[in-house]
């Protein structure tokens, strides 16, 4: 029983609605319509009586005629405030409609910020953003390291060579760009270790 008596939603509501305005407009129709037959009716009642010389008749219909035309005018301004009244309703349903949109949206947006947990989140990209600077840390660690000991073994060869009595930047010849041979840098390194295993060989 409580079924039969619960409030309709508001589509239906609005539906109802609709079709309770739409029979109202067209009975109105159905009025001026009528109205305006009776009118012309009249208007050849008016000129009957002009023609008969019937004054006092054609004043009476002629009053007549006036009345049945503010009648025709009250209900067009009716059948436009029911035209009004539809459109404002619709307008409200679907202002109802972007609120109900919203509503869901906001919940959907607090749901999927509640499974985020942003607190979490902002603490793991934390985490993510140390890792990241102590890898970079290390690898510049790195380089440098490796920069040493390429240094140290430069340093290493010229204190040998200085031993021996050699310089190896006076016993390598000079040559300009310009006079060198378009070769492959293949060539270019054998020809720099043949060099250097002439500068170490015995005399």
């Amino acid at each position: 029983m409580s079924g039969l008596f619960s409030k309709p939603d508001l589509k239906t509501q609005v539906r109802q609605n609709d079709r309770e305005l739409n029979r109202v407009t067209r009975d109105l129709q159905k009025d001026r319509a009528a109205n305006l037959k009776e009118q012309q009716k009249i208007e050849l009642e008016i000129k009957k009586a002009a023609k008969a010389g019937n004054k006092k008749l054609a004043a009476t219909y002629a009053k007549q005629l006036v009345q049945l035309r503010k009648v025709n005018e009250r209900n067009m301004t009716t059948e436009s405030r029911v035209k009004g009244v539809q459109m404002q309703q619709k307008s409200m349903a679907a202002n109802a409609r972007m609120a109900e949109a919203m509503g869901k949206t906001t919940k959907v947006v607090a749901a999927q910020n509640k499974a985020m947990d942003p607190a979490k989140t902002a603490q793991t990209m934390q985490a993510f953003q140390r890792e990241n600077d102590k890898m970079t840390l290390a690898e510049e660690m790195m380089d440098d390291m490796f920069s040493d000991d390429e240094e140290a073994e430069d340093d290493v060869i010229n204190q040998v060579l200085g031993e021996i009595g050699i310089d190896i930047n006076q016993q390598l010849p000079r040559v300009r760009e310009d006079q060198l041979p378009a070769s492959s840098s293949a060539d270019q390194d054998e020809d720099i270790m043949r060099r250097l295993n002439q500068l170490h060989a015995p005399p």
